[in-house]
């Protein structure tokens, strides 16, 4: 399970009247990175037109505001407007030119999927014209340039010390049947406390992994 995200559809795969897929929610660049490249696929049979918008905000998760940028093109992306052929597909890179310390930084990302038709009433040329439009967010975290990596797992609870954010991934015993196995998928930002809700974590037979980066961390 995510997070509530402000503003922010909980389904990154095309819905009604979204025929972009944008892939995840959430996009990380990680500590050791200053780039990542985010794939889109227009799944309908109509060319799409694409435009994409970045702002800061102050947190992900519900609540969070649209706050200044910190410096003059900390985040760029490329390209930024581009027109998809049916069944196509385009890779948007996403670059941080921004601050190297010790904080994490939040971005929605806003995708406009604007439908194109051709206006075959026109002799002279052929012009695609835009006709629906629809409007969808993700996030993109970028992870402390400077990251400290710290956790406490006590009573059932895991609690994130640190100043980056992981994924968190509980498999095992489900609580209310023990005779089946459950799953839960988070992604906790710095200082978050996880209860987790279906798995029973305190079960010899069940198992706590964060994903930090690129990196695998069993917690039990």
């Amino acid at each position: 399970m995510l997070p509530k995200i402000a503003l922010i559809m909980l389904l990154a795969y095309p819905t009604s009247g979204f025929a972009i897929n944008v892939g995840h929610i959430t996009t990380i660049i990680d500590s050791g990175m200053q780039e990542v490249s985010k794939e889109i696929e227009n799944d309908s049979d109509q060319a799409r037109l694409v435009t994409i918008r970045i702002s800061r905000i102050s947190s992900p998760e519900e609540g969070g505001k649209e706050i200044p940028m910190e410096v003059d093109g900390e985040l760029l992306l490329s390209p930024s407007r581009l027109m998809l052929p049916a069944k196509a597909k385009n890779n948007v890179r996403f670059f941080y030119k921004g601050p190297s310390d010790s904080k994490e930084r939040y971005y929605r990302i806003t995708w406009r999927d604007t439908a194109l038709s051709i206006d075959e009433e026109r002799e002279d040329s052929r012009q695609a014209v835009a006709t629906t439009s629809a409007q969808i967010g993700t996030i993109l975290v970028v992870t402390p340039r400077q990251s400290n990596f710290d956790y406490v797992f006590d009573g059932g609870t895991l609690i994130n010390k640190g100043n980056a954010s992981y994924r968190v991934v509980a498999y095992g015993v489900c609580r209310e049947n023990p005779n089946k196995q459950c799953k839960e998928n988070y992604y906790d930002l710095p200082g978050k406390k996880r209860v987790f809700q279906r798995v029973n974590v305190m079960n010899k037979n069940s198992h706590i992994g964060l994903w930090l980066g690129q990196n695998f961390v069993v917690i039990k």
